[in-house]
């Protein structure tokens, strides 16, 4: 049976740890967080057709470029509670529910 886009947008609220140490961040209200030191990110969120969109609306770190404005864009292969399998277009990768 297919997850919907309501049960992953539920799955999704909380924090997740990605492969690379980065912090993920989602709220129930559509609100998303992401901290990578030195930069920081925030913005909404919303799941259709098992895309997850999420847009920049606030960046905080090195000047080289600002983001705010860009949407990042993955399909959600997976949710579970433990574990979020996200597909890139270029690899899949699997991030892991942080402990509260």
């Amino acid at each position: 049976m297919k997850t919907t886009d309501a049960e992953i947008r539920k799955m999704l609220v909380g924090g997740w740890i990605a492969p690379s140490g980065s912090e993920w961040h989602f709220a129930d209200d559509g609100s998303w967080f992401h901290v990578k030191p030195p930069s920081s990110f925030s913005g909404t969120w919303q799941v259709t057709d098992t895309e997850l969109t999420m847009k920049i609306a606030n960046y905080s770190g090195p000047r080289n470029r600002s983001p705010i404005g860009d949407v990042l864009r993955c399909t959600i292969v997976s949710v579970s509670d433990e574990e979020l399998v996200e597909d890139l277009g270029e690899a899949l990768v699997t991030l892991h529910r942080q402990e509260s």
